[in-house]
Parts: C-alpha cells; structure tokens; sequence
C-alpha cells in the first residue's frame, strides 16, 4: 500500500526569499480605427476566380508600448477575406479569416514592439468586409517582488522542451505561468493562473511555444505568432486552491493557430504521459518551466532536478513535495518523474527550505482533476496505451489497457475510444462489433499490426 506523509500546516506558512523580476502589464487603451465597409460588385462576386485587394491598411504606433494586442469589437470578413497584422519591430505576422478571428474572441496575438500594422485584403468573392477597432491592450514593463522558490542555489538551466508553454496572463497583475501537453490533448496548469475570483480570467486567452530570449534587462519577448494558440475558453475545468495545498489545477484545450491551422500537439509533436504512480523518496523530480529569472533568462524555458520528499493529503486534497528549483510564473509547470520521464502532478507553491522542506504540487490522486482528464471527450472514453505505469488495466486514463482489443471490448455501443500515439502488436484478430467513435490522437500516429 502507499504510504502517505501527513505534513503539519505550519509548513504551508513558511516564507519564501524575496527578489524583483520583470514582467509585462497590460492596460486597456482606448485606440480607434474604422476600415469602412467595402463592398464588390455583384457580378465579381458571382465570378468563380478569387481576386484579392488590399483595401485597408494602417500602423498602430504606441511609443511607450512594449508588446501590444488588437481588440477587434465588429468585423465581417465573408467567406474569403483576410485581414493581416504584423509586428513592425521583428515582421511576425498573423493572417485571420473569419473563422479563426472568431477563434481569438477577436483579439490579436501578442506582438513585439510599439507598431503593428493592420492591413485588410479584401476578397472579390466576398460583397462587403469591415473591421472596427476602438480598444487595444497596450504592454509596458513592471519590476515587482518576487516570491522566490529556490532551494539554495539557482540551479535551474536552460532546456528545450517542445511540451511545455508559457501562459501568459494579461490583465490582472500582468504576470504569466507554464501549461503543458499531455497524452490525451489535453493542456495543462494550475487553477490559480486562470482562476478570477471564481470565473474564468477572460484575458488568460492564449499559450505560446518556442519562447525566445528575452531582452538584457529582463523584458519577456513574445513568441511568433506561429507559435500562439487561443485558449478554448468554453472548455475549461479547474480548482481554485483558495488557500490549500493539492486541488490548484486546470485542464484545458486550444483551438487553432490562425497560420498554420494546427493545433498544439500538432505542431509539437510530443507530450507528457501520466501517472498516479509515485516515485520512492529521494528519487529525482524535474520541474520545467518559464520561471522569472534575470536578464535574457526571465520567464523563458529553464529546468532542475532535485529529491522527491513524499506525497501528502487532507480530506480530498493530494499533494507531491519535492527539493527542486522554482521561481514565481513556474506556477503550473510539469512534476516529472525523471526516471521515467512520466508526469505526476502540476507545480502550484514555493516554501522550498531544505533538506526537510520543499516545494510542492497537486498530485493526479486529486479527484477532482482525475475526472477532468477522463471526461476530457466523454463520460464513456476509454483508454488504450502501451506504454502505461500502472499495475493494472481498467481503460481509464491512468490505468489504460495497452492492447487495441481491450479497448474495443470495453468500449460501449456508442462510446469513445482514445488510441494514445504508438505501435500496436498482436492484433491479427481485431474484431469491432459496435459502434464506436475512435478518437484521433492529439499527436503523432497508431500503428495497429497485426
């Protein structure tokens, strides 16, 4: 049986080291521009051939700016119209149409600098397109105290981990966190970055990959716009910690990049296992993520690996502890279990004091966020992967069964089943009698041999 180290309360009190870092704020500007409508002649319009004119163009210009975001509150784009914005400090560039300005609720990705231009390239196919701004999201730099996490020493290096994004959170404080892909499409954080007083925080609206260096003085850069996938804001679960260790995380999806048409996973490739399997004490635990840092290193990708302390509980809260490096944005980073590169929680507090004290996260054992990650499709998924920690095989999302016809035997009429990534053997006699929804994996592709 597991054992489960019960720690006293006065331990969630510890004060953490002080330290500045800097981070980006953003501030509701009022900023006003009307494209006019522009309409097309109705015999063009029934033409077949797709001619496009560029109708509209404009550079917002914020000299004090350091990123900025658009706010479109009305548009019409039609069926084939564009509308194009690029950041004139570094040319990323973000081409809507209709459907994925829908996607960003109508707001742009971050771009650096102080001048975006906005050009709208109108369809001959289309009868009329417009667009109005009369708010933009202007970014300015901020040094605030920063409650460190560290274990000593920073030991934390720099690490390229194509699972592992950085959330950057607009409006309320203008500080960011780190989300992560898992096996089952899911994005994952903790419920404290995304968490506005008990609703969703509408401006925690997007993730971003591949973070570049950010400026000598500290000042975050923000990805290419390739790289920034909207927030599926329907379709988020979370628990807010309201002062308590182990129920702090949120489970959610992205939709589209507005380029590429992708989606995470996609243009990663890659992803995190899970497990409720914990490691022995004193095994190692990696955390990564986008902690403050100084200079070129703040809130860019960095990891550390240090001692495993134990799981901990109360009531219906689960929690790892653990000696390794954080600092404030790392909130929401992977727990890795570095011998088996499987994740076994989300990092949501610092209190780091060794070598009795560490830093901790929710542990999958939580409830709570077990259901979420098995309900992410529907409350009949199951699962199927081979390469799972757990002793058993039930289907569900921590326990899959890691052959195809297991899956398909337990898989209700109608049901869902979620093949995880991987090559499969020893399926000579596959045989589906019902019908049943095969859920695409996130990533990557399923070899069924026989």
């Amino acid at each position: 049986m597991r054992s489960i180290i019960i720690i006293s309360l006065l331990i969630l009190q510890i004060s953490a080291i002080g330290n500045t870092k800097k981070e980006i704020v953003y501030k509701k500007t009022k900023y006003k521009i009307e494209s006019q409508v522009h309409k097309s002649n109705e015999k063009i319009v029934r033409n077949k051939s797709n001619q496009e004119t560029i109708v509209f163009k404009k550079i917002i210009e914020v000299p004090e700016a350091v990123t900025l975001r658009v706010i479109f509150n009305n548009y019409e784009l039609g069926a084939f119209s564009k509308l194009r914005l690029t950041s004139l400090s570094d040319n990323s560039t973000q081409i809507f149409n209709s459907e994925s300005l829908v996607n960003w609720q109508g707001k742009s990705a971050i771009f650096n600098g102080n001048k975006v231009e906005i050009t709208l390239i109108k369809s001959s196919r289309d009868s009329l397109v417009f667009f109005s701004v009369n708010e933009i999201l202007v970014g300015s730099t901020q040094s605030t105290e920063d409650t460190e996490s560290l274990c000593g020493n920073d030991d934390r290096v720099p690490i390229d981990d194509a699972r592992v994004a950085r959330l950057p959170l607009n409006i309320n404080g203008g500080t960011s966190c780190t989300a992560w892909l898992v096996n089952n499409g899911a994005i994952l954080s903790a419920g404290h970055c995304i968490d506005n007083n008990g609703a969703i925080d509408p401006f925690v609206d997007l993730i971003e990959f591949n973070v570049p260096p950010s400026q000598a003085d500290g000042t975050p850069v923000a990805a290419d716009a390739d790289d920034q996938y909207p927030i599926d804001l329907n379709n988020i679960d979370w628990g807010a910690p309201n002062g308590l260790l182990g129920r702090d995380w949120a489970v959610f999806r992205c939709l589209p990049n507005a380029n590429t048409g992708l989606l995470p996973h996609q243009a990663q490739g890659v992803f995190f296992r899970m497990t409720r399997e914990i490691p022995n004490n004193n095994q190692d635990i990696r955390i990564t993520g986008y902690g403050a840092d100084d200079g070129t290193a703040n809130d860019t990708e960095q990891t550390d690996v240090g001692p495993y302390l134990g799981e901990h509980s109360g009531n219906d809260r689960f929690w790892h502890e653990y000696i390794v490096d954080t600092r404030g944005h790392n909130s929401g980073s992977p727990v890795i279990w570095e011998a088996t590169d499987f994740t076994i929680g989300i990092h949501t507090n610092g209190g780091c004091n060794p070598p009795n004290n560490g830093n901790f996260g929710t542990s999958f054992e939580h409830d709570p966020l077990e259901d979420a990650l098995q309900d992410f499709y529907s409350t009949s998924t199951v699962y199927v992967d081979n390469l799972s920690q757990s002793p058993i095989e039930d289907g569900t999302i921590f326990s899959p069964f890691n052959t195809v016809q297991e899956g398909v035997n337990s898989s209700p009429t109608g049901g869902d089943l979620y093949i995880t990534t991987g090559v499969y053997n020893g399926n000579a006699g596959l045989s589906i009698t019902q019908a049943i929804n095969i859920i695409p994996p996130a990533s990557g592709t399923i070899t069924i041999n026989p």
